[in-house]
């Protein structure tokens, strides 16, 4: 790693650890905060994944008037039809700030409640952010924005490296900072 980067995940992140957070449990309850029932889940990165499909732990931002079919990793079940492309949304507090950040993913897919966990290509957010999810490294896994002014710590179960988010509440979503990790798909032709 280079020294500039180290000394940016030091100072942003406020953390320096090579050990990896292991959780068996899936966080997949529902909470009661305020009006809106609030969603617990995982944002796992998925280099298999085309795209960054957003499920219960996301709120819309927006609808992009576009939709497309899902096709499975196997032939012996059946596509998924007609899902809703999205700008979407969905909390993550720092352990370590105490602070919660808004993470604005645009154009993916929204799978809503039938999914209880998010799936983020890397590739996607690369052309935002950088990230270490190389579970090899002596370095902690985190995503980080380029200008360094962001920093998510995330975790690894097994060989799934995550982090864990929230749905948005109204007061967070007008409160608090909003991190832009993806642009969406850039199509060419």
């Amino acid at each position: 790693m280079d020294r500039f980067l180290g000394q940016a995940i030091r100072r942003i992140c406020h953390f320096r650890s090579i050990s990896r957070r292991v959780s068996s449990a899936m966080v997949s309850a529902m909470k009661k905060r305020g009006q809106a029932q609030i969603t617990s889940g995982r944002i796992e990165l998925d280099s298999h994944a085309d795209t960054i499909v957003a499920g219960a732990n996301y709120i819309i931002m927006e609808y992009t008037g576009k939709a497309c079919d899902v096709s499975p990793y196997r032939g012996d079940y059946k596509s998924v039809t007609n899902i809703s492309i999205v700008h979407a949304a969905t909390a993550w507090q720092s352990p370590h700030t105490g602070q919660t950040y808004i993470l604005v993913f645009h154009e993916v897919l929204w799978m809503g409640c039938h999914m209880n966990h998010s799936l983020i290509n890397p590739n996607q957010l690369r052309t935002k952010v950088r990230e270490q999810d190389d579970p090899t490294s002596d370095r902690p896994l985190l995503i980080i924005t380029e200008d360094n002014s962001f920093c998510m710590e995330l975790m690894m179960d097994g060989t799934v490296i995550y982090g864990l988010t929230t749905t948005p509440s109204e007061h967070e979503l007008q409160n608090c900072p909003h991190v832009v990790l993806s642009h969406g798909i850039i199509s060419k032709g």
